[in-house]
């Protein structure tokens, strides 16, 4: 008898929802600027991904986006992994804790076109969300200003 991941991926995403009123009206409106703001192939960071509730939802509503997943917790991570495995080449599993200098380069991208996240970063102290955000910033494409 194997592990139903899609039915542990279900109870997570359950649970969440009571955490997290208007949970899925959140992620409609991330990916709403997305549509709006990004080429249909674009490569997003799932940040603190949990079992990958973000990565999931983006795949399947643009279907020539990638993600790169990222979470620092093995579980998670593994539960993931097993409900969605790599999406036929367009989701990225990785192990790495944000609140660790660096961490970044575990990526592998050296640009990406965006960042999404759903509860996680309110739990870094303030000089790791900072630095959280200034490593983002580094793989972000340069502004394009208008004349």
């Amino acid at each position: 008898m194997g592990i139903d991941w899609d039915d542990w991926l279900h109870r997570w995403d359950a649970q969440q929802e009571g955490y997290v009123p208007e949970r899925e009206a959140r992620f409609t409106a991330m990916f709403d600027v997305l549509a709006a703001l990004l080429p249909d192939g674009f490569t997003a960071v799932d940040l603190a991904c949990g079992p990958g509730s973000i990565a999931q939802r983006l795949l399947a509503r643009f279907p020539a986006a990638r993600v790169v997943a990222v979470d620092m917790d093995p579980v998670m991570l593994a539960l993931g992994r097993g409900a969605l495995g790599d999406a036929g080449g367009r989701l990225r599993w990785v192990e790495a804790d944000l609140a660790a200098p660096g961490w970044v380069a575990e990526l592998g991208e050296p640009r990406v076109d965006a960042v999404l996240s759903s509860t996680a970063l309110h739990w870094l102290w303030p000089d790791s969300l900072t630095r959280v955000y200034r490593e983002l910033a580094s793989l972000r494409p340069p502004l394009r200003h208008s004349p």
